[in-house]
């Protein structure tokens, strides 16, 4: 039977996301399920993943092996089998009845479902989703409302390579309602509490949810009744009626719009009744309130681009409705489906107003923002839009205590820069279910952008409100205001800005790295980082490589740049290389890098030097890149030649790897030409450093690997990773590059001199195949970088050919022994082993073993540190100095133009490159499709002459006014 490898491979799937799919569903599952059903299992996969107590049960339309149960989805078979977790990973795509389908597996799903879909948001070409195969086209709203309505909850969701995402749903239950995903803080469940268990209190980024006291709740289970978003119904308007509004001046100055609210309030409060929404605190956090006259009317004035807190505003509502009292609610969406849900029925006495709203920030970063900026003591007052310069969305004043007024536009505020690409956006506003039609409100107010596009009549420059009526009831109140209005004219529904009622706002790619920014910079540099994506260093390194070795190396360095406070972007070799790179983050088991540290793979070098002009310095890292062989294979990136001549350019810890320069001539001049232009460089071994004075010119200087700079706290973290795998057995740990029967000789030697176990590694490109051709040792391949760190650390005495396996033992303060590896290079161990003492560590020849005794003697690390920790702060300030030297008064030079003009067209000869074989495709669709129709008519044509010939009454005849047509269509297509 073909493995589920082969199988994808022959389908033409990427088997590498299919790998990354399950391992990420696998983690998503619940320490406490003991149980999974996997619907649409293929190859199963996801059971690689599992703990191997946990019960599987393979479900697909055809035997995969003998456990797997055979059902037809499509003629509605359905597995009678119960779990605590069932799978729907890549199979509902191919459901015709889906409410059928999802009433089942949560049927099933006794704990949790987790789904993975293609949904219509990220895939809305339906000719491409027939194209794989796809029968069902849902939305991410509708599946989420679908198994929602089935008694399940959000509580994580996540996209996988940017377009399918993970959605885990559990049961609904008091418990689990503070963890959901899509929770807007509406404050429903806190108003509705008859225990008052909940509280609403903000998260790490400064928003409100609800936090359940467990010992107050009663599990009645009324929150999770009462939560819109787990019960999302609108009977309201899908099609309202729409118009562009103006109150007179004196309102309008006063207001951020056009003045539709103030008229509705003022009619409210004319009624005796009270009229509830968003105001100022003095800490500048915005709640709501209730007033009931007009000279509080000001507090609600003016748009307030903050998330606001509710409070207990909804049990305020219904207080004031049962005696009577006219009410009008104003707030997003959310909040009034959240007043709609508690009060559980409708008042003729309540008006709801919601806002044409496109997210909130965090009232957190905004204080943030303030403070920085102004002093959050010094401000008065904030005003997000102001009109002294007219209607104008992006103008926000600043009053200060002191008299002064302070005005911002976009171009010059960070606020104002990462407000509009919604870097600040809660990420429930993100998946919002009530910014599109039909409206929560009775009716929907907002600023009418754009409407001079439609009239320009209707934009005086004092400002328009966007007026939507949604009920019976808000029509009848609208036509109470109707004659206060300056100019009301009805106008198309479909004249709205893009995503304004359709829901497209969606939060900024780069959001999760400006909070982290935000954990170590200021405000300001924060937001310019994240919406420009700058660094200040480019480290040029090998990232994907599956070479344990150069991973702990550039995280290392990594770990040693960002401790100084860089903010540093990985950027690899590009794909045209002759050693290709890979999507895999080399050869650890998870990234230890934030995802936007690592920079997928260029095209080509040119393309490089697009993410070297976002840094103030590029860095090439450490390992033998300078290396002819290795220089080439990489694709000749290490000379920097690509990167702008006004940017630092360092090399730390260069290495050759050998006392010899390789390659020709030509080859040396023109490395020497670009070496020469950085700004400080140096080398790993002590002999490179008269080996690049001689042949390249260059002044260098010796620093140590980046192993050694790095915080042994980092190194430790990832070996804890994989400590529970090795257990508490003791053993002799080798970690071999190059095996042989030599070397396979005298582990067996040292295994018997220390009468242990032995645990052997090799290199991580190695398969189980490579591995026997070299020697008949057992070897465990393909390790972590997290157990190959774990089985050093935890080892008794390391035997090794590896330089970096040297390193880690002398890291971690193991005793050991280094096979001298001149294949790969003998310079670097004679160096750094020279530098601490250690050189009777090391073994030229394993025939001649027995003479060096001192091997196995423990080594004396308070005297190897005390040299080590010398060397560590003399490299630390080379590397220090070199990130300050200055650039700023560097010129562009010709050869920049030059490679600029290069890299345009280099990308114009690959667009058209794109554009051909794009072309090609669509032909060859057509030839098909012509092909397709012509058998169709020919068929077609086949069947007349036969009817013909059977009736005698000359059908074709008659039908020949219809083919003749048909005819002269398929000349011209086959012409």
């Amino acid at each position: 039977m073909e493995s589920w490898k082969e199988r994808e491979q022959r389908e033409g799937v990427d088997w590498n996301l299919y790998y990354g799919f399950n391992k990420a569903i696998a983690k998503m599952i619940s320490d406490e399920c003991t149980s999974v059903l996997d619907l649409g299992a293929g190859g199963m996969l996801l059971k690689k993943f599992l703990k191997t107590s946990m019960q599987y049960f393979p479900v697909d339309y055809v035997t995969r092996c003998k456990e797997t149960i055979v059902c037809d989805f499509l003629k509605n078979e359905f597995p009678q089998k119960k779990a605590d977790a069932v799978i729907v990973s890549g199979s509902l795509e191919y459901i015709k009845d889906v409410e059928w389908f999802l009433q089942q597996a949560t049927f099933y799903a006794q704990r949790e479902i987790i789904i993975r879909y293609a949904d219509t948001d990220n895939f809305p070409d339906i000719n491409f989703r027939r194209s794989k195969y796809w029968i069902s086209d849902i939305s991410f709203r509708d599946l989420i409302k679908m198994v929602q309505g089935k008694g399940f909850i959000l509580t994580e969701y996540n996209t996988i390579n940017k377009t399918q995402p993970l959605l885990k749903f559990e049961k609904q239950t008091s418990n689990n309602l503070c963890n959901y995903a899509l929770c807007t803080g509406c404050s429903c469940c806190a108003n509705i509490c008859p225990v008052n268990a909940i509280k609403m209190k903000t998260d790490n980024d400064g928003f409100l949810k609800p936090v359940l006291s467990e010992e107050q709740c009663t599990h009645c289970n009324i929150c999770v009744k009462k939560c819109p978003s787990l019960n999302v119904k609108n009977d309201n308007s899908k099609e309202p009626l729409s118009y562009a509004c103006m109150a007179n001046d004196a309102i309008r100055e006063k207001s951020s719009s056009g003045g539709a609210f103030t008229l509705l309030a003022e009619k409210i409060l004319d009624e005796h009744g009270v009229v509830f929404g968003a105001v100022w605190r003095e800490d500048f956090s915005v709640h709501h309130i209730g007033i009931n006259n007009i000279k509080q009317l000001s507090l609600l004035h003016k748009s307030k681009y903050l998330q606001s807190d509710t409070e207990y505003t909804y049990q305020d509502v219904k207080k004031l409705l049962d005696n009577n009292i006219p009410v009008l609610y104003t707030g997003c969406p959310c909040q009034i489906a959240g007043l709609k849900s508690y009060l559980g029925k409708s008042n003729k006495l309540l008006l709801t107003v919601d806002m044409l709203c496109s997210h909130v920030p965090s009232p957190k970063i905004f204080r943030r923002y303030l403070d920085e900026n102004y002093g959050l003591n010094n401000v008065k007052s904030f005003t997000f839009r102001d009109k002294s310069n007219g209607w104008n969305p992006t103008l926000q004043k600043i009053e200060l205590n002191d008299g002064r007024v302070i005005f911002k536009d976009w171009n010059e505020d960070y606020l104002q820069k990462g407000f509009h690409p919604c870097l600040f956006m809660n990420d429930t506003c993100n998946k919002c279910f009530w910014c599109t039609l039909p409206r929560e409100g009775d009716i929907t107010i907002g600023d009418f952008w754009g409407i001079d596009q439609y009239n320009n009549l209707l934009n005086d420059g004092r400002g328009t409100s966007a007026v939507l009526i949604n009920t019976e009831k808000g029509q009848k109140f609208f036509e109470k205001i109707k004659k206060d209005l300056i100019k009301c004219v009805q106008t198309p529904i479909n004249i709205y800005p893009p995503g304004q009622l359709s829901g497209g706002k969606c939060k900024h790619p780069e959001q999760g790295r400006f909070l982290d920014l935000l954990e170590k910079y200021s405000f300001n540099k924060s937001v310019k980082y994240a919406l420009e994506r700058y660094y200040d260093i480019c480290l040029v390194s090998l990232w994907s490589n599956k070479n344990y070795g150069a991973a702990i190396t550039y995280f290392s360095l990594y770990k040693v740049l960002t401790e100084l406070g860089y903010e540093v972007l990985l950027l690899e070799r590009p794909y045209d290389a002759l050693w290709k790179p890979s999507s895999n983050i080399g050869t650890f088991e998870k990234s230890p890098y934030p995802s936007y540290a690592v920079m997928a793979p260029t095209l080509c070098k040119a393309d490089m030097r697009g993410w070297a002009e976002n840094c103030e310095t590029v860095m090439i890292g450490s390992d033998q890149l300078f290396n002819s062989y290795l220089y080439h294979q990489f694709g000749e990136i290490v000379t920097l030649d690509w990167v702008p001549s006004n940017k630092r350019k360092i090399a730390y810890a260069a290495s050759w790897g050998s006392n010899k320069i390789y390659g020709s001539e030509k080859e040396r001049i023109q490395m020497t030409h670009f070496m020469q232009k950085f700004d400080a460089f140096s080398v790993r071994e002590k002999s490179a450093i008269d080996l690049v004075q001689k042949e390249y010119n260059i002044k260098v200087d010796n620093v140590l690997d980046p192993v050694f700079l790095c915080d042994i706290k980092y190194i430790n973290g990832l070996a804890n990773k994989a400590e529970n795998k090795i257990g508490h057995k003791k053993y002799l740990y080798a970690y071999i590059l190059d095996p042989n029967d030599k070397k396979a000789n005298f582990l067996h030697k040292c295994k018997g001199n220390f009468n242990t176990d032995i645990v052997v590694t090799s290199d991580g490109e190695y398969s189980p195949e490579k591995i026997g051709s070299l020697w008949n040792e057992k070897t465990e391949v393909n390790v972590s970088e997290e157990l190959w760190l774990a089985y050093i650390k935890n080892c008794k005495f390391v035997i090794t050919d590896s330089f970096h396996g040297m390193c880690m033992a002398i890291i971690f303060k193991k005793n050991f022994i280094a096979i001298c590896n001149n294949g790969r290079g003998a310079a670097r161990f004679e160096s750094i082993l020279s530098i601490l003492g250690l050189m009777d560590r090391l073994v030229y020849d394993l025939d001649n073993i027995d003479k060096k005794t001192m091997l196995y003697k423990p080594i004396d690390y308070s005297a190897v540190y005390e040299i080590l920790n010398r060397e560590k702060e003399r490299s630390f300030i080379w590397l220090k100095n070199a990130l300050k030297k200055p650039v700023d008064s560097r010129q562009i030079s010709d050869y920049d133009i030059l490679q600029e003009e290069n890299y345009l067209l280099s990308k114009q000869i690959k667009e058209l490159d794109q554009f051909a074989r794009n072309l090609e495709y669509r032909t060859q669709t057509l030839e098909k499709n012509t092909s397709i129709l012509n058998q169709n008519m020919q068929e077609f044509v086949n069947q007349l002459v036969f009817m013909e010939n059977l009736s005698g009454m000359g059908l074709l005849r008659k039908l020949e006014p219809i083919l003749k047509p048909i005819r002269t269509i398929k000349r011209r297509i086959f012409k």
